[in-house]
């Protein structure tokens, strides 16, 4: 994994499916706690929390691994990584919405110009989320 930079929320995507590869997407969103009554499970799970730690740890700057290096909590590690450095703000939107709109093929194959436009649209469809329809029109449109 890259390490983790300011304004890309596409690493911390990248994060997610490698933690759901490993079955340990659980760590980081909470979903399961250290049990504190069986002592085989609470042992299973110090050990994937510290395999996730880890992850983590060996992947950010070093500038950042001194800041969290005695961390016991992948989650809370997780928390303030994400909370610092996800950040979406409109220079990205609009630094993406740019990129959209001035791709061009410039001599490429129309694969390559495809695969580039249509992963710009996917960040920014990941990024820029419209609002949802609350009114009963839109159950009735589906129906047609």
């Amino acid at each position: 994994m890259s390490e983790i930079k300011g304004g890309e929320p596409r690493v911390t995507q990248s994060y997610v499916i490698s933690l759901q590869t490993k079955n340990k997407l659980v760590v980081i969103d909470g979903s399961i706690e250290k049990y504190e009554t069986d002592n085989v499970l609470a042992m299973h799970w110090d050990r994937c929390n510290s395999v996730v730690l880890s992850w983590i740890l060996n992947s950010i700057s070093e500038e950042l691994f001194s800041g969290q290096v005695f961390s016991q909590l992948a989650k809370t590690v997780w928390d303030e990584l994400k909370e610092t450095y996800d950040i979406i703000d409109g220079s990205i939107t609009f630094n993406l919405y740019q990129s959209v709109n001035t791709v061009s093929q410039n001599g490429s194959p129309i694969f390559d110009y495809y695969h580039k436009l249509n992963a710009l649209w996917k960040q920014f469809d990941a990024l820029v989320k419209l609002p949802s329809c609350t009114c009963t029109v839109n159950v009735e449109f589906k129906k047609t």
